[in-house]
This record gives structure tokens, sequence and C-alpha cells, in this order.
């Protein structure tokens, strides 16, 4: 599934990394270190909503992070300085509570046995991204960080599948790119040429003949 690839491109939260419960756990530590009532569901809502805005172009990858705690702390006069700062105290709380999703070390693991270059395609920041990688104990200097803040673009946008090949330095027949979420980690690079597999952790039951789903990252181990 992956062996005949030059270079696999990973998403990391969601697919390797576990995001959403990380989030949960990183929320409510922190709303109660802020005393207020903790409430992950409408988190949740918010970076979704203010994610997408930022995936769309419509405003910074900091101004998002901004936007979500002065939604969240009903606080919508908060200067950009001050919401980015009680956005740390969330962040804390967060890396803490990131845990890897099985079988995502031994198949980056993998990868690099086979000779292949590894990136991580993501829509985060570098610095965040690798501190996840390294908190989780994915970390692996062979791998090549392409991070959208950095690149200034960010997925879906076909810039970030043009420049992440730039940089890798692979044609997108000899590419590979396995990601949880459908618009920017499947069909995305599947318009740019590059082949993709859904990673269905949650068990959504989508297929499509166009890529293959799978439920585990395990299911990658030794997959021809």
């Amino acid at each position: 599934m992956l062996n005949s690839y030059r270079a696999v491109l990973f998403d990391l939260d969601g697919t390797l990394v576990d995001h959403s419960n990380a989030a949960r756990a990183g929320v409510v530590a922190w709303s109660q270190e802020l005393g207020i009532p903790p409430d992950p569901a409408r988190w949740q809502a918010l970076e979704q909503q203010w994610f997408l805005a930022y995936e769309h172009g419509k405003l910074t990858h900091s101004g998002q992070r901004a936007a979500r705690v002065r939604e969240y702390l009903h606080e919508p006069k908060l200067s950009e300085t001050a919401a980015l700062q009680l956005f740390d105290g969330f962040l804390h709380q967060y890396i803490a509570s990131m845990q890897p999703f099985s079988g995502a070390a031994e198949v980056l693991e993998q990868c690099f046995d086979c000779g292949q270059l590894v990136g991580i395609a993501t829509n985060g920041a570098a610095s965040l991204q690798t501190t996840k990688l390294r908190t989780t104990g994915l970390w692996d200097d062979r791998l090549i960080m392409l991070a959208a803040v950095e690149m200034d673009a960010a997925k879906p946008n076909p810039e970030f599948y043009t420049r992440a090949l730039d940089i890798v330095g692979t044609a997108p027949a000899d590419t590979i790119m396995v990601g949880d979420t459908l618009p920017n980690d499947v069909l995305a690079p599947i318009a740019a040429g590059i082949a993709a597999i859904h990673v269905d952790h949650a068990g959504t039951g989508t297929t499509d003949p166009r890529y293959p789903t799978i439920r585990d990252l395990s299911e990658l181990l030794n997959a021809p």
C-alpha cells in the first residue's frame, strides 16, 4: 500500500496523534484553571469554525486562535496579544494530554526502513507540531516538516501540495498522502495527482473507489 512510493506524507492531527481527545482534556483542564465551567463541545465547534476560516485564507493562524479564545470566554474585545497569552494556557494542557494512535510509531519506522522519504503534511505551525511529535515519541530527525504556517499555504489549497512536493523533491506519481480529513488529505492530493489513503479512526464507514480507507494505522504495516 505504501511500499511502491518514494515519499509518504502523513497528516498529523487525527491521523498520527489523537487531537480530539487531547483537545477535550486540554480545554477541561484549562477552563478549570480559569475558574469557568468547561464546555468541550463548544470549544470543538469553535475550533472547527475558525480553523476552517484559516484554511480558506480568511484569517491568519494566530488570528483563528485569538478568535476561538474571544468567543469561548465571551470576551470579544480581548486584544490578540491577550487572547494568545490565554491560548498558551490551553496549549500547555493540550500538549500534556496528547497521545499517538496505535501503530503510528511502527508505520513511520517501516517507511524509514524501506528508505522512503517521510513528510508531516500539516495545517499547523512547525514548532507546535514538532512538540507534539516529540511528546508522543514519534519525532525522528529524518522527518520532513511540511507545515502550512511556514509554507504560507494550507490544505486543501493546491499550492500546499505543490510546495510540499518541491520541498520533498518527488513527483506526484511517486508520492502518497495518508490522512483523516477527506477534503484536505484525500481529495486535494488526488486532484494534484498524488495517491491518498483515508484514515477513518472513527469508523464513519466512508468508502470511495478512488482511494482505500483504513480504520487503524497497523493496516499499513507490511501491506504491499
